[in-house]
């Protein structure tokens, strides 16, 4: 039998749900707050550059303008900026009391801050604010060193190769992210990532790498073929991964009695967890 709720019970059931979705939405605006605050650095803005922002918004959407930026003199403005150089003067000249020197080192300054960009109709602010690349930002701080091939791209974002390029071609312009080459591969990071451990983070994402590292931990004159069988590949992949760990200063190699020993790290190691979790090698 299905008791019945009383009048009170459902105004207290309703207030408790709104209240819960109000809780609810506040943080996921905290959230994009957060990002926009740690990565646009818009606070840092002067209030000109903020006022000139603002009106670039609506300057960079006309299209009868090629989209070009380039702020080097003001003689040689291309038209879209002279368009937007004009209509800052209109609005803010007299209305501020800005002169035409301030307004022009404004735009420079955004321009060089890449806050508009060439082949972008969009501000920095108006792309932070976009709820797509918010998602494609927190996924890559989230996975930092991420790449167009990873399947997490589908899974977590729900969009395939192609588009998830795309985006980051335009963080990438606007310096929110940036890409590091390795191998044959582009790798993506945050603007802020500490760029000591893009290394170690784009070696890690190979499962063999930590496993070997883990080997030598325990048992540093351990025959290569054992490591190899242990983890079932060929000998020649282990010993490919164990010159790149030399070269990274990952390993150190030694000869001890006729034996090949190889010294871990583990200060370079340490430094890591302290900073990543996953792959743990150092116990706190």
């Amino acid at each position: 039998m299905v008791e019945k709720m009383s009048l009170q019970e459902r105004r207290d059931k309703e207030k408790s749900e709104i209240e819960e979705k109000s809780i609810n939405r506040v943080q996921i605006i905290k959230e994009k707050v957060d990002i926009i605050e740690k990565i646009s650095d818009f606070e840092e803005l002067s209030q000109i550059e903020k006022n000139v922002l603002k009106i670039a918004k609506k300057t960079l959407k006309l299209k009868k303008f090629d989209s070009k930026i380039s702020v080097d003199r003001v003689e040689t403005l291309p038209p879209l900026v002279e368009k937007l150089y004009a209509d800052c003067i209109a609005k803010l000249s007299y209305s501020r009391g800005y002169s035409k020197e301030e307004l022009f080192l404004a735009i420079r300054s955004l321009e060089q801050k890449k806050w508009i960009v060439t082949n972008e109709r969009r501000t920095k602010e108006e792309i932070l604010n976009n709820p797509k690349y918010q998602e494609i930002i927190k996924f890559i701080k989230s996975n930092p060193g991420i790449h167009g091939r990873s399947k997490k791209i589908e899974s977590e974002l729900k969009i395939t190769r192609n588009p998830f390029i795309k985006y980051l071609i335009v963080l990438e312009k606007f310096e929110i992210v940036r890409s590091r080459k390795f191998g044959k591969t582009l790798y993506f990071f945050l603007k802020d990532f500490p760029e000591e451990y893009e290394v170690l983070v784009i070696l890690f994402q190979n499962n063999l790498i930590p496993a070997i590292l883990k080997a030598f931990i325990q048992e540093p004159s351990k025959k290569i073929t054992a490591i190899a069988n242990d983890l079932e590949v060929f000998h020649g992949t282990i010993q490919y991964h164990i010159k790149r760990l030399l070269n990274f200063d990952l390993l150190k190699s030694v000869e001890e009695k006729g034996k090949n020993i190889y010294n871990v790290n583990l200060k370079l190691l340490k430094q890591y967890n302290q900073n990543f979790q996953e792959p743990k090698f150092i116990e706190s």
